[in-house]
């Protein structure tokens, strides 16, 4: 056991092998296996004054046991992880719903607020402010709004 011990430990920092001087790692047969075993079952049976087959059973719980625990850290982070990404399709669904109830045909104003929102008339390439072309008088008050563009800039 301790040259297994040894040989897998041996020249190894930050996960790269070191290839220089490293032996292969020790590895039993099936039959050396069960022979190990069965002795060191037999001298911890002895050593607690109990069955070999309690010894064996115990080392089976406790598979069992780590086997389970690891499990149960792992739902744990699926269930973690799937909260989140549930969460996160709920908001993706809301931020779609207000994009589709939004108005259609106004690309541009997309995310933006309506305050902020500068429209552009293509025909004298001047600049208007979003809600000018609403209540009386649209000509005028876009008229009003206009802010000629200089070198691509919106000048106020």
């Amino acid at each position: 056991m301790d040259e297994e011990e040894d040989t897998s430990t041996k020249d190894m920092s930050d996960g790269v092998s070191n290839q220089v001087g490293m032996r292969k790692k020790l590895r039993l047969t099936k039959e050396q296996l069960t022979s190990v075993w069965q002795t060191q079952k037999q001298e911890l049976a002895d050593q607690l004054n109990l069955r070999p087959r309690q010894v064996e059973v115990w080392f089976q719980n406790r598979r069992a046991r780590t086997k389970l625990k690891q499990t149960e850290v792992d739902c744990e982070l699926l269930k973690k992880c799937c909260e989140n990404l549930s969460n996160e399709n709920r908001r993706l669904k809301r931020e779609l719903e207000e994009l589709k109830s939004m108005k259609p045909g106004c690309p541009f104003h997309v995310g933006i607020p309506k305050v902020a929102t500068l429209s552009l008339c293509p025909s004298c390439e001047r600049t208007m402010a979003a809600g000018s072309e609403k209540g009386n008088g649209a000509l005028g008050a876009m008229k009003s709004q206009r802010v000629p563009l200089k070198n691509g800039l919106v000048g106020l």
